[in-house]
């Protein structure tokens, strides 16, 4: 049986030809009713034409309505004249537009009400779903109803009392990379160009799908993990991931379940800026149920302007979006500055905006070029900051990869505690 969603056909019709014959009315509708309110596509095209209309001060007419649908070849869609012409039968002569336009309205809420349970109620069912992101969304959800529909929003509650706050909790920190990435949590990779980031991003992508250790940070369990990888050409993106996978003794098949690849030269290019791409991207991370985004790198995924803030804040927002939407974590990959800050975030390039929204950042610098011995520093808002460490990549036999902690004393200096540099 067909489920026949909420709807007010008849008080729609009422509505529109209620305006057709008396335009003063047309204010007061549009105090409450939008576009997306009227069921039928013919409603809605009908109900925008007059929006114009009214803008332009042009009378609201059949005579006008004709004209202004035939400009934009909406006329026969909708019934041409003959459906516009049988609006206006059976309206009383003084109909009561503000009593069907709470009809109208009424049944625009239970109809997106409907659409956000079902899709719910199909997330609920997923085991892998996390609850308080469900919850969260399902809230996030409801305020985005109230808003587009102009429902009085004091009555959403946005509070929780501090015991109903403390039981979402364990009081256990959920690691992604222990001591490093807490779930949830975005950050940076900030290293200056060829310093080895993608490399180093491309065996974090792998540890986390497999559930191995990274360098020497365990990683709990098994994570899905999204890798845009747009910088590097994708044969060298496959090659990379071919040989750290080959060194963790992982069959391809391993990885096929929990890390996907977008790679430049071999998938559609991605732009932040541009909301199709979004929209695109985040359609995409929701069927594949992710839980870690990596974007490399930062400089080629938008257009903007680096060094504006109001411009980087926009790029901020989009991350923002894409991470409450998906549920995920977002590492985006960037380039450093040119000076030497003392702090790890403050070395990446760019507005302040982009630093600023980091909750975990790790620099990798070039300790010696000669040896390719790379340094590894972090700052994590959530813990202490591990102690920083060097590391080289290293070619095993068979044609792996691999990325290995070493002690490294910078020429001239005594040597010092394991890792330092």
């Amino acid at each position: 049986m067909t489920q026949k969603l909420p709807a007010a056909i008849e008080a729609e019709r009422s509505i529109l030809g209620g305006i057709l014959l008396e335009n003063a009315q047309f204010h007061e509708v549009a105090q409450v009713l939008k576009a997306e309110d009227f069921t039928l596509d013919s409603h809605r095209k009908i109900w925008l034409k007059m929006v114009e209309l009214a803008a332009a001060s042009s009378p609201i007419d059949i005579v006008t309505l004709v004209d202004s649908l035939e400009r934009t070849n909406d006329l026969r869609r909708i019934g041409d004249v003959t459906y516009l012409s049988g609006l206006l039968d059976g309206i009383p002569d003084r109909p009561s537009l503000s009593h069907y336009s709470r009809m109208v309205k009424d049944a625009s809420i239970r109809r997106a009400l409907y659409f956000l349970t079902t899709a719910l109620e199909q997330k609920i069912l997923e085991p892998t779903e996390n609850t308080a992101a469900l919850i969260e969304n399902a809230q996030a959800n409801l305020v985005r109803i109230a808003k587009s529909r102009g429902l009085f929003l004091e009555s959403i509650p946005i509070f929780e009392d501090s015991t109903t706050f403390e039981r979402r909790s364990t009081g256990e920190i959920d690691w992604l990379v222990r001591d490093l990435i807490q779930r949830g949590a975005n950050g940076l990779v900030i290293a200056r160009p060829k310093a080895g980031k993608s490399a180093c991003v491309a065996d974090l992508a792998v540890a986390l799908a497999s559930g191995q250790d990274w360098f020497e940070f365990k990683v709990p369990q098994p994570v899905r993990v999204a890798l845009v990888s747009r910088e590097d050409y994708w044969s060298l993106t496959h090659s990379r991931i071919k040989r750290l996978r080959y060194t963790r003794m992982l069959l391809s098949q391993e990885l096929d379940e929990n890390l996907w690849v977008n790679a430049r030269g071999a998938t559609p290019k991605i732009m932040l800026d541009y909301p199709d791409d979004v929209a695109i991207l985040i359609g995409n991370l929701k069927k594949q149920r992710t839980e870690f985004l990596i974007l490399d790198v930062m400089r080629v995924l938008h257009g903007s302007e680096e060094n504006d803030n109001t411009e980087m804040q926009k790029i901020i927002n989009v991350l923002n979006h894409i991470a409450e939407e998906v549920g995920c974590s977002i590492c985006l990959v960037h380039h450093s500055s040119k000076s030497e800050a003392l702090s790890v975030t403050q070395n990446a390039r760019g507005a302040s905006a982009i630093f600023g929204w980091a909750e975990f950042a790790i620099g990798i610098s070039v300790a010696d070029e000669e040896t390719w011995t790379r340094g590894f520093a972090a700052e994590v808002k959530v813990a202490m900051a591990p102690r920083p460490f060097c590391w080289r990549i290293v070619d095993t036999l068979g044609g792996g990869l691999r990325l290995d902690r070493v002690e490294y004393t910078p020429k001239g200096k005594k040597a010092q505690d394991h890792g330092s540099f």
